[in-house]
């Protein structure tokens, strides 16, 4: 497995922590140090006022206490910087004396081999207090808080980034599972399924959705492939005739009727031509994955359904009653709902003893279109079988009569007409069924979205 994603997580996660805890360390140390630094001030504070309440009462030695720190420096002045008292070994260090009446703390170098100070000077009367300690415990403080984060906090990031490491892999896990099945099924393994987790989560959405995927794609070969063999059975029966018909005459010349065989290649071309054009239709049915509109208009459906019953009436032996059609408009492709049509009727002209009735109306907005044939019926065990493709019922439900390209169902037709009258309908939207067992002959019912009335 590639391990782009994982490495890209760990590595922003790592980065976002290693800022945000490099951000927190800086504040950290800045607020440690202004910590420590403003104890010590208080401290100096407390130091410089009880200095000024005993230089107030006379009470100042001249050699003042070590307080707060060993190293603490403590010195009384006069305004124009006179050591009046101060701890042993800063009586000559001069110390200024801060401008007006207020306190003034600030850090200072007393010398160039001691560490910094922190000084405080106030006013206190006619003399000047200063207070100082050096500020080396507050920066050793500092470099061990330091040392201890910079060692801390890379140890912190790698901890982190290798717990993140490992819960993206296990994240991933089923992922990696998804992908190992998919990259080892095959065109002839179209059957295995990818694992699915338990945990309702995006996984699991996206192993649902695969599988979901791999049905339809199973559905798709398996149905291409009795496709491909029952197109390649039906493409080889009149070819086999027509050479059948060729190598017979070419090896008995003398025999030879050649208007007979013209004649029966001529048909057997006819019946090849038909079921070729079939055999494209579904094949871009099967190829658009959603219906072309570009191509749809208003139809007026039943122009359609008189213009093909005059066909089939022109055509067979049996009356075509439609009278009970009315004025309907759907949207649609008309030469392919014209197709749908003739199809159908077709199929009935083949069984219908003596009548084929067509009926077409409107109600709520649906357009309803049925054709009955008064021929033996249909058999209920083949009501779900009929719309699929080259699907041919008993003789006993045939009548002997002209053929034709749309015959669905009859002897020496390609299987294919319901088929296609079926993808026709379903592209326009609508429904198409057989109805209700009835006797004699059966009834086919299309139910189309109407568009308005008739115009």
């Amino acid at each position: 497995m590639r391990w782009g994603i994982r490495i890209r997580i760990t590595a922003l996660a790592a980065a976002a922590v290693a800022v945000v805890l490099g951000v927190a360390a800086v504040a950290l140390v800045n607020g440690q140090r202004r910590a420590l630094t403003a104890n010590l001030d208080d401290s100096l504070g407390i130091a410089a006022d009880e200095l000024a309440q005993a230089s107030q009462a006379g009470e100042l030695p001249s050699v003042l206490p070590v307080r707060i720190d060993d190293d603490a420096v403590l010195q009384v002045t006069s305004p124009d910087g006179t050591v009046l008292a101060a701890t042993p070994g800063h009586a000559r260090i001069a110390l200024l004396a801060p401008e007006g009446t207020g306190r003034k703390v600030r850090t200072v170098e007393l010398a160039p081999s001691e560490p910094d100070y922190r000084l405080l000077s106030q006013r206190s009367g006619e003399t000047v207090v200063h207070v100082g300690a050096p500020t080396d415990d507050i920066d050793e403080s500092m470099a061990a808080l330091r040392l201890g984060l910079a060692v801390a906090l890379p140890l912190v990031v790698a901890a982190l980034a290798a717990l993140v490491w490992w819960l993206v892999g296990w994240t991933l896990r089923p992922v990696r599972a998804i992908t190992s099945e998919v990259a080892d099924i095959r065109a002839d393994s179209l059957d295995r399924r990818v694992p699915v987790t338990l945990a309702n989560d995006e996984i699991q959405g996206l192993a649902r959705t695969m599988n979901d995927m791999l049905d339809r794609l199973q559905d798709a070969a398996q149905r291409q492939q009795r496709f491909v063999a029952d197109a390649s059975h039906e493409l080889r029966s009149p070819l086999t005739r027509i050479r059948t018909e060729l190598e017979v005459d070419a090896r008995h010349p003398e025999t030879a009727d050649l208007a007979a065989t013209h004649h029966s290649i001529l048909d057997e071309t006819r019946k090849l031509q038909a079921l070729i054009d079939d055999l494209l239709l579904l094949a871009r049915h099967d190829a658009s994955t959603t219906p072309n509109r570009s191509t749809h208009r208003l139809v007026p459906l039943d122009d359609v359904v008189h213009d093909e019953a005059s066909r089939t009436a022109a055509t067979a032996t049996v009356a075509v009653d439609t009278t009970g059609v009315e004025a309907v408009t759907v949207t649609g492709d008309a030469d392919h709902l014209a197709r749908a049509v003739r199809n159908l009727l077709d199929n009935a002209a083949r069984y219908a003893a003596s009548r084929i009735s067509i009926a077409l109306s409107e109600t709520g907005g649906t357009a309803h279109l049925s054709i009955s044939d008064d021929g033996p019926g249909i058999d209920p065990a083949h009501r779900h079988h009929i719309f699929e493709r080259f699907t041919r019922l008993d003789p006993a439900r045939a009548r002997q009569g002209p053929a034709s390209a749309g015959d669905a169902e009859a002897p020496g037709g390609t299987g294919l007409g319901l088929a296609i009258a079926h993808d026709i309908v379903v592209a326009h939207g609508g429904t198409i069924a057989l109805g209700e067992n009835r006797q004699p002959g059966a009834r086919f019912e299309i139910d189309l979205p109407a568009a308005g009335g008739h115009s």
